[in-house]
């Protein structure tokens, strides 16, 4: 029969319970010779063909239209089946096996299905929990489980729709009029910073990844930890054996009574693989420990590099140290106001309409209440004159929500009034409507003529949102991907 609705997240717990308890018992009897080698060879060639598909889209689809669907197909998988083999790297080092079977491809795939079906009802939890779906689970006479898909197939259509777009707008670069981000140098602060957070500076963590990047060239490399400082500083003398030892700490993925349990020092959800941005991750810690072997692939350790960068550059990297929050606030501030310009840009290059920033005043009025308060200011103030249409542009440096977790957060941000906190939409909804009841001094102010204007708002993102379809916002939004003057005026 059908589950109640208060019980289905309970449902998905027990289904996870029990795919991973049989997890643990099939690993449990197989050696761990060799074990983490294989994995770490298929996650080598994963990440190798991830990275050419995410090149070769555009040209792919340009030259063969009716493969779009079968590409996205197979990149979905590799993203699929990159998430699992991370998953089964972690756990089989936190975890290692002391059977004495060797496992075969049947078994190797096996486990791969489980690790994909832990993450997978993980989700569709998280999904219960935030009230993302609603669909009702019910146990069918075949004694399965029985879930309608409408609901999680529209859910996908939305990241479908995302990948699709994003695919072809970074495969394309060539192609187009490139637009970047006029952030500066903060290097020197870096430094500084990483060195408080972590005891090294990021040109020595930079260092010390580099040079174990060209310690061997082999696809998988093994080494005894004993070794490891020795062998490196053959390479590079100007690189300390206790340098070395500290980055190797903070890389490395290490054996522990429970998979589940971390060190103190993180939080418990940091242990699960179907969430984002976790701190004892594979991500973070690429170089797997067995025994006294090190363990890792030189593919893994530069994507390693990009992922700490990009986690500090787009505000989303969790430091402890003061210096490193400091920095991180002061890096966000400065790309908001950086990505508000590339945006001006991008819209001032489609010599369409008549663009003004940072709209504070109209007509030497302040854009505030009745009372006074401030409104805040308009990011981009767009006039077209064809369709005599005023178009107020409120523009955020969002970045896309992977999980139910980020996706309620973005909703409650974006949609949700509290009591002395309103949310964004409400604030742009303000200053629009303070531009509705000043119609004489926009006029005034630009020159308009005296026909009839509509004066409408819009939300440019540099990732979609969306928080905005799941829960069935009727927000006018776009995304910097999809920015055009055509799709302005469709909004």
């Amino acid at each position: 029969g059908v589950v109640p609705d208060e019980e289905r997240n309970t449902i998905s717990h027990e289904v996870v319970s029990w795919l991973y308890n049989r997890l643990e018992k099939l690993i449990e009897t197989f050696s761990s010779e060799n074990m983490l080698e294989v994995i770490y060879f298929d996650l080598e060639d994963t990440l190798y063909n991830l990275f050419l598909a995410e090149r070769r889209f555009y040209s792919e689809i340009v030259c063969y239209p009716e493969k779009e669907d079968k590409f996205i197909e197979e990149y979905n998988s590799l993203n699929k089946t990159s998430l699992s083999l991370k998953f089964l790297a972690e756990y089989v080092t936190a975890q290692p096996p002391k059977g004495k079977k060797h496992f075969g491809i049947g078994q190797y795939e096996e486990l791969l299905a489980i690790c994909s079906m832990i993450i997978d009802w993980a989700y569709k939890g998280d999904l219960f929990t935030y009230k993302i779906i609603n669909t009702p689970i019910e146990f069918l006479i075949s004694r399965r489980i029985g879930l309608k898909k409408e609901e999680f197939i529209e859910m996908y259509t939305y990241g479908d729709v995302y990948r699709r777009r994003q695919l072809r707008y970074n495969s394309s670069r060539q192609l187009r009029t490139e637009y970047h981000l006029e952030t500066k140098d903060y290097s020197d602060e870096l430094e500084n910073a990483f060195k408080k957070e972590f005891g090294y500076s990021f040109s020595e963590f930079v260092q010390v990844i580099a040079t174990m990047v060209n310690y061997k060239e082999e696809d998988v490399i093994c080494v005894e930890e004993a070794m490891l400082a020795s062998e490196l500083i053959c390479i590079n003398d100007s690189i300390s054996e206790s340098l070395i030892n500290k980055v190797v700490a903070d890389i490395a993925y290490r054996p522990r009574d429970n998979y589940l349990k971390l060190p103190s020092k993180y939080k418990q959800w940091e242990a699960y693989p179907w969430r984002f941005n976790r701190r004892y991750s594979f991500n973070r810690r690429p170089v797997l420990q067995r025994d006294n072997t090190l363990i890792w692939g030189n593919r893994q350790l530069y994507h390693m590099v990009e992922y700490v960068n990009d986690l500090i550059y787009s505000g989303k990297f969790k430091a402890e140290s003061k210096e490193l929050k400091m920095l991180i606030g002061k890096i966000s501030d400065d790309r908001g106001a950086a990505f508000n310009k590339l945006v001006f840009d991008i819209i001032n290059d489609f010599n369409t309409f008549s663009i003004y920033p940072n709209v504070k005043k109209v007509n030497g009025k302040k854009i505030s209440q009745e009372n006074g308060n401030d409104l805040g200011d308009i990011d981009i103030l767009i006039i077209d004159d064809i369709n005599s249409t005023i178009i107020a542009s409120e523009v955020k440096d969002f970045h896309f929500s992977r999980n139910p977790y980020e996706i309620q957060q973005e909703y409650i941000k974006m949609f949700v009034d509290k009591e002395n906190d309103f949310c964004f939409a409400t604030k742009h909804q303000r200053r629009v409507q303070w531009l509705i009841n000043h119609i004489s001094d926009v006029k005034k102010q630009y020159a308009l003529d005296d026909r009839e204007w509509k004066i409408k708002g819009i939300f440019i993102v540099s990732e979609p949102l969306i928080s905005s379809y799941i829960y069935k916002q009727t927000i006018k939004c776009i995304s910097k991907a999809e920015l055009s003057a055509e799709a302005i005026r469709e909004l």
